[in-house]
């Protein structure tokens, strides 16, 4: 993972556990982490038709990740 911290950039590298789905832990050894993450399932629709979506959210709220969320679209 990449994240900006004030103008440097930085790069934290981890792994993904599932603890108890929809719920995801990402955790690195440099005591740096574990956070935690929610799944969510949506469909929308637009004018050309219906998009599955899910993203993963952080459940609190984590200064590297203000305001971010991690989405990912199919077209149905």
């Amino acid at each position: 993972m990449k994240y900006k911290d004030e103008s440097e950039i930085m790069t934290k590298k981890g792994t993904w556990k599932v603890t108890n789905y929809p719920y995801f832990e990402l955790s690195e050894q440099d005591g740096f982490l574990p956070m935690y993450f929610q799944a969510v399932k949506r469909t929308e629709q637009d004018i050309i038709g219906k998009v599955n979506i899910i993203e993963i959210k952080p459940i609190q709220s984590y200064q590297i990740f203000s305001n971010c969320k991690f989405s990912h679209g199919v077209r149905s």
